[in-house]
């Protein structure tokens, strides 16, 4: 005898359903992990873009090293510095940069040979 085909398909589909249900779970669970993490992203740079423009304010030519870590929040990023024509009687020997990439600004200090702040400059990247 033989098996109604509607039981057989009907089987087929209720499986499809099942794969389709867990296909659509998977992906709003990676779109509400995605979200949470830009958000997080964009909170965590909000904050340090306000932890920078407070601490840039606060610190004043002369201050320490040590003054403008416990200000800005962290060591930042060292680099070279651009000697300029005047200040070649006071030679930079560390320039320490601070970026906060969702907001394209650039803090950054330079220490001379005593490791107090010479000289600060904010600039906006395009």
């Amino acid at each position: 005898m033989r098996k109604p085909d509607g039981i057989v398909t009907a089987g087929y589909y209720q499986g499809l359903r099942r794969k389709a249900a867990r296909a659509t779970l998977i992906l709003a669970s990676v779109a509400v992990l995605g979200i949470i993490t830009v958000v997080v992203a964009l909170s965590r740079g909000y904050w340090a873009h306000a932890r920078y423009n407070s601490g840039f304010g606060s610190v004043s030519v002369g201050d320490s090293r040590p003054r403008v870590v416990e200000l800005m929040g962290g060591s930042g990023r060292e680099r070279d510095c651009v000697q300029r024509g005047e200040d070649r009687l006071r030679p930079c020997v560390v320039a320490v940069s601070y970026v906060v990439a969702p907001y394209f600004e650039v803090w950054t200090f330079e220490f001379g040979k005593d490791g107090r702040v010479r000289s600060k400059v904010r600039e906006e990247l395009d």
